[in-house]
């Protein structure tokens, strides 16, 4: 009998463990657009911290300063611009690397280093090797099968 106890007891921890909620389940859709903003930002920009200016306010209504990468209220004081579309970015910051938020306006620019967008409740992630061998970006090899040639 008392095996039988322990051998329930040993089964009721294990379900009650793998049933709590892990740290992603917690994660809100604004982590993960901060989360892969940093991502693409550290790979075209090889620097510790790297200034991002959001253009597109529709896209992340909180952006917070984490995973090494500082939201500015200038594009001229920033690495990379996201944007929804072109017409919307000052001229001065057009030289700058500029992500777009829609498929559009990525395939519709000749500017855009990129895109991220959602797509059908997932995140699509597109480079255009045009302008990364423009601007001397080589990625990493995780984000080689991104690239749009």
């Amino acid at each position: 009998m008392r095996k039988i106890a322990a051998v329930l007891l040993i089964l009721l921890s294990f379900s009650l463990f793998f049933s709590m909620p892990s740290r992603s389940a917690n994660l809100t859709l604004c982590d993960i657009k901060i989360a892969l903003i940093s991502k693409i930002a550290h790979a075209i920009v090889e620097k510790k911290v790297v200034n991002v200016y959001l253009g597109d306010k529709q896209f992340l209504k909180k952006p917070k300063d984490e995973f090494g990468i500082r939201f500015v209220k200038n594009c001229e004081n920033a690495q990379l611009v996201i944007a929804r579309n072109i017409q919307s970015i000052k001229k001065a910051c057009k030289k700058k690397f500029i992500f777009v938020t829609t498929y559009n306006a990525y395939k519709n620019s000749g500017f855009a280093i990129g895109a991220l967008f959602w797509q059908k409740g997932r995140p699509e992630l597109l480079f255009r090797e045009k302008n990364l061998k423009k601007m001397h970006v080589d990625l990493p090899k995780s984000f080689k099968k991104y690239i749009d040639y």
